[in-house]
């Protein structure tokens, strides 16, 4: 009898402890956003805000605007450990960074961007919105503007830090023989983002700062025109440029020899100087002869006729192990029977 108990004392105990250790773990408490808020924008509605409440509707619109960002999950998950509360709007607005932010993706344009990218426009909208005493009058107002706000917020944000540091377009999805390494964004530097401390320290650090891209910046900002060309395709061969510079395929050792095919030149660079420089033999661009077809192709995006042309320079990134010097070239024997000889033929002092 004494055995049995002692046993449902244990039992009993056992339960009790679990509770009390459930008991001590306490909820993240949620920030007192109507308080912050109001102090800012002196509007009354923002006192009667409940944190519950609006976790709701913030959990509602993510779904809702699922379609409408970039990286919805990752969004989602980096809202779910916060408790879903409006953390960069509380952090950010109050100081101002946000419209900082939005001054930035305005000025989008010299880096060949379209400032629609980032939501410029209505973050615009909803940060006056919220400033406006007037414009806010019920509860339900409240917590769709601050969702809204902070969603885009961060949408924005992320979408404006991966195209500054990682580019626009993953060029493996454009280019079916791409095989050039090209760093991504990944989950931690976009949850990165979200972190900032600063805006303005953090939106200053990730402008491009490389003399090549700055030289762009200024050849797009003065309305240059290439020789040849018109002001509408210098312009789009600047911003096609531009990008091309902020994928993250550049050599990052302090020496490398880099080629520019278009230009057909070599540099050697050392240390961010440039010690070497001579012209180079590059192989004949695929858009020699229909450029026009062979664009409207490309912007059809079909990577199936992305197919190397027989004689055009492949690109790499690689290496470079040992350099040969004057090395022994003979003719192949397709350039012998399919070039030259044709060329001779038509011309008897081509060899000459």
């Amino acid at each position: 009898m004494m055995f049995k108990t002692s046993r449902c004392l244990i039992i009993v105990f056992s339960v009790l402890l679990l509770f009390g250790l459930n008991a001590c773990v306490k909820k993240k408490k949620h920030s007192d956003m109507g308080k912050i808020l109001s102090l800012k924008y002196k509007n009354p509605v923002f006192n009667q805000m409940d944190p519950e409440e609006f976790s709701v509707v913030f959990q509602q619109m993510l779904i809702e605007k699922k379609a409408l960002m970039a990286n919805p999950k990752l969004i989602a998950a980096y809202y779910e450990k916060q408790d879903f509360d409006p953390v960069f709007v509380l952090k950010h607005l109050p100081k101002e960074e946000i419209q900082l932010a939005e001054s930035y993706y305005l000025k989008a344009g010299e880096h060949g961007l379209d400032p629609k990218m980032f939501q410029a426009a209505e973050l615009e909208t909803l940060v006056q919105k919220i400033a406006d005493k007037n414009s806010i009058k019920t509860k339900t107002d409240a917590y769709q503007t601050i969702a809204e706000l902070e969603i885009i917020t961060a949408n924005s944000l992320i979408n404006y830090s991966n195209a500054l540091q990682f580019g626009v377009i993953n060029p493996k999805k454009i280019y079916a023989r791409y095989f050039t390494e090209t760093k991504r964004p990944d989950s931690l530097n976009m949850t990165h983002v979200l972190a900032v401390a600063d805006v303005k320290t953090f939106l200053d650090s990730i402008q491009p700062k490389s003399a090549q891209y700055l030289a762009l910046q200024k050849a797009l900002a003065d309305g240059e025109v290439a020789p040849g060309r018109t002001k509408e395709e210098t312009e789009r061969i600047l911003k096609v440029n531009l990008e091309r510079l902020r994928w993250k395929n550049k050599p990052t050792e302090a020496r490398y020899v880099m080629v520019n095919i278009p230009n057909f030149g070599l540099k050697v660079v050392d240390h961010d100087t440039v010690v070497l420089r001579m012209k180079v033999c590059v192989g004949e661009g695929r858009n020699k002869t229909d450029s026009a077809k062979n664009l409207s192709a490309y912007n059809d995006g079909d990577k199936i006729k992305d197919v190397p042309f027989s004689r055009e320079t492949p690109q790499l990134n690689s290496e470079i192990n040992s350099v040969q010097v004057n090395p022994i070239w003979n003719i192949p024997q397709s350039i012998a029977s399919n070039e030259i000889m044709v060329q001779a033929a038509a011309d008897r002092y081509y060899l000459s």
